[in-house]
């Protein structure tokens, strides 16, 4: 069974942690979040440790581990934020996230990069980290990317090229 956990602060700043299974998510917003109990499992994600600001731009954090982009099959599995970028500048021209990181640095590794030598800045996350978690990171990465420089990645919002479809290719003869 799926599970979806939040986490709030709670009346007095402590951390409240409630679990709802997925099912009952599904009935419908009446149903109440229940507190785990105490001395059950927790998921500690971990996430806290990313400090998604600071005076330099996001390559230059402490916590990000370099990898060839061509080496993907070589990559932690699991999630994970990532930044790809230019081997000898600190700039991303991409910033992303992933639930499986080898699968989708593989992907990027076929695709052109408007860079010399592209490279992946890449922060491994605990599996099963969730989807809107993972969203969030990659928005806070963006946001902070452009406090620093102004302007979005190099590549993040710009289509790349695709191989030319049959009817193109027709059009072009």
């Amino acid at each position: 069974m799926t599970q979806l956990w939040l986490v709030r602060a709670g009346k007095n700043g402590e951390r409240e942690t409630a679990v709802i299974s997925q099912s009952a998510h599904r009935l419908g917003p009446s149903r109440r979040a229940m507190p785990l109990s105490e001395g059950g499992a927790r998921i500690d994600f971990a996430v806290s440790r990313l400090a998604l600001h600071g005076e330099a731009g996001p390559l230059q954090a402490a916590w990000w581990q370099p990898a060839r982009l061509t080496e993907a099959r070589s990559l932690t599995t699991g999630s994970a934020a990532y930044c790809v970028h230019d081997r000898d500048i600190e700039e991303p021209v991409y910033i992303g996230k992933t639930s499986s990181l080898p699968a989708r640095a593989a992907t990027h590794a076929a695709a052109p990069w408007p860079v010399r030598e592209p490279w992946l800045a890449y922060s491994p996350l605990p599996q099963g980290t969730p989807r809107h978690v993972l969203r969030e990171l990659e928005s806070d990465l963006l946001g902070w990317h452009f406090w620093w420089s102004g302007r979005a990645p190099l590549a993040q919002y710009s289509l790349r090229p695709r191989r030319p479809t049959n009817a193109a290719r027709e059009t072009a003869e």
